[in-house]
């Protein structure tokens, strides 16, 4: 019965999780059918082992399930694949699941690069220290058959390889306390959900104009709590590496403000550029995007 009780409870958080989530919108009997297909079902991976390896190690690492939890992230790279890794939200959620999960928790990357060399390159730059498995004809997406939906691409494993959770946490709050969840055991105690509360912005996009290439441009955005529950900032996110983003403070109580501090990097070819910086949070949609846009010119 508890069992029963805590499929119903995971199912019911990551469909109102999901549904609120900006991206990806589907239907709720779609989502409700995608859940329950994968909560209980055991993963699978290419081969008789598994092969991944460790940034700066010259061997090569084998993941043994044996660990309480193991969070699993698939991600295909064809196209930009800094974008699609987006390593800084990753290592954000591994911190906090490592802060408060007394049970020791494993991390496996499975990725299909476009350009092996810059996804390697991508790893040591970005200092990776979890195990990746380097998946180069997708035989894990096929083996499991995996959603078309990258939403759905991250999930939390038992020692059993079974699903416990399926969902991305750092585009949800509510997806978020589920692992949490489950991470501290407390899937089923009743606990309360995460308030969620209001953000806003009296100004969402700034335009740099002409920046000049391989300078720096920098501009603040400030965010107001419009809600009556505390917002609590999870990460910020740019949509490139050439643009870096921070917040502060991170914990804004109603009615105070926290600046959102940008840096664009005009390190690439000249001409037009758009990228956004998402806040996560406690926030209905679960994240808040700014927009920053300008043109690179030659010196």
């Amino acid at each position: 019965m508890t069992r029963y009780l805590s499929v119903i409870y995971i199912i019911l958080i990551i469909l109102s999780g999901i549904l609120t989530c900006g991206c990806d919108r589907q239907p709720h009997s779609d989502v409700e059918a995608v859940v329950d297909r994968w909560i209980g079902k055991t993963i699978k991976f290419p081969g008789d082992s598994i092969g991944a390896f460790v940034v700066g190690r010259d061997t090569v690492a084998s993941p043994v399930f044996d660990a309480r939890f193991t969070v699993v992230r698939y991600v295909d790279s064809v196209g930009c694949t800094s974008c699609k890794l987006r390593l800084p939200e990753y290592r954000s959620l591994i911190e906090r699941f490592n802060m408060l999960s007394s049970n020791r928790v494993d991390y496996l990357l499975v990725v299909t690069p476009c350009d092996i060399r810059e996804f390697r390159e991508i790893l040591k730059r970005d200092n990776v220290k979890y195990p990746v498995l380097l998946d180069e004809d997708a035989s894990f997406k096929k083996l499991n058959e995996l959603e078309d939906s990258d939403v759905f691409h991250m999930m939390l494993l038992d020692k059993d390889r079974k699903v416990l959770a399926i969902g991305n946490p750092a585009i949800s709050p509510k997806v978020m306390k589920l692992y949490v969840d489950l991470l501290t055991e407390n899937a089923v105690s009743g606990g309360n959900y995460i308030k969620i509360t209001t953000i806003n912005s009296e100004v969402r996009n700034h335009d740099f104009g002409d920046v000049c290439v391989g300078t720096v441009a920098h501009h603040r955005f400030h965010i107001t709590n419009t809600g009556n529950e505390y917002f609590f900032a999870d990460t910020v996110v740019s949509s490139c590496d050439c643009t870096r983003a921070m917040i502060h403070p991170r914990n804004i109580a109603p009615g105070e403000i926290a600046e959102v501090t940008v840096a664009f990097h005009a390190d690439e070819p000249t001409g037009f550029f758009e990228r956004e910086v998402d806040v996560f949070g406690n926030i209905p949609s679960g994240k808040f995007t700014l927009t920053l846009t300008g043109t690179v010119v030659g010196k």
